[in-house]
C-alpha cells in the first residue's frame, strides 16, 4: 500500500494493491497520475483518488518524457537473476480520451467510406454527412461516453449472418 498526503500531514488518498511493499513510486508530468512498482512483480498505474488505471507484471523500469509509454522489466526464467535474462517490454500508456482518439483515427478511413457503416457509427467519431451525402469531418463532437457505451453493444449484439 502506497499513501498520499498533503503537507498538512493529512492523508489524501491511499492506494491499495500490491501483495507486498511498495518499493517506488514515481509521479507522472503533469502530477496527475503516479505509478507504483511493488515486490509482488508488479507495475500500478493510479490516479489521484486511489483507482488504478491499470497493472503489468513486472518490474517498473521507465517511463518516457510525456509518459505516453512505460517500460517494464520481466525475467524470462523466474529461477535465473542475471541481466540477460530480463526482458523489457514497452506499453502504451492512455488516459481514456487518448485511447478514444487513436480509435477514431485508425477508424477513420473506415467510417467515412464504408456502406456498411451508420451515421450514428460515424458520428460516435464525429464524423457527420451533410444533406448531400458527403462526410464532414469534426472530431470535436466526440462524446466518449456514448463511443464506448456503442463500442460495447457492438461487441455484445448478435451478429447479422447472410
Amino acid at each position: 500500500t502506497a499513501r498520499l498526503w498533503n503537507l498538512q500531514g493529512q492523508e489524501l488518498a491511499k492506494f491499495e494493491g500490491h501483495q507486498g511493499p511498495v518499493s517506488q513510486v514515481v509521479f507522472s508530468p503533469d502530477g496527475q497520475r503516479l505509478a507504483t512498482g511493488g515486490a509482488d512483480g508488479t507495475a500500478r498505474l493510479w490516479n489521484l483518488q486511489g483507482q488504478q488505471i491499470a497493472q503489468f507484471q513486472g518490474y517498473l523500469e521507465a517511463f518516457n518524457h510525456d509518459w505516453s509509454q512505460v517500460a517494464i522489466v520481466q525475467l524470462s526464467n523466474p529461477l535465473l537473476t542475471d541481466s540477460r535474462n530480463q526482458i523489457v517490454t514497452l506499453w502504451r500508456v492512455d488516459d481514456l480520451d487518448g485511447l478514444l482518439k487513436r480509435a477514431c483515427d485508425r477508424l477513420h478511413s473506415y467510417l467515412t467510406y464504408s456502406p456498411n457503416v451508420t451515421n450514428d457509427d460515424r458520428a460516435m467519431c464525429g464524423i457527420q454527412t451533410n444533406q448531400v451525402g458527403e462526410q464532414k469531418d469534426d472530431r470535436q463532437t466526440l462524446n466518449p461516453l456514448q463511443f464506448l457505451q456503442r463500442q460495447l453493444m457492438a461487441e455484445i449484439a448478435p451478429k447479422k449472418r447472410d
